[in-house]
């Protein structure tokens, strides 16, 4: 699955920008989360460790889909 600017290995895009929306970005990784773990993800940079990986993985390491709630989503840096 390419994940464009939404979900990178070990992150997530900027909501910080123009037209960013930290609310609206918590909520869809919250329903990214349903996705199968088996998917490969390739997202739109290479900011990772790894240039790909796997849904299962991010699920278990990336700290903006670990955010239990958008407060918690908010204050990662």
């Amino acid at each position: 699955m390419i994940t464009g600017d939404k979900l990178f290995i070990g992150d997530c895009g900027r909501c910080d920008l123009p037209g960013g929306n930290l609310s609206q970005m918590f909520n869809s990784l919250q329903k990214l989360k349903a996705l199968s773990d088996n998917l490969t993800i390739y997202p739109g940079h290479d900011y990772g460790d790894k240039p790909f990986d796997t849904f299962g993985k991010q699920k278990r390491t990336n700290k903006t889909l670990l955010a239990k709630n958008l407060d918690e989503f908010s204050k990662i840096s």
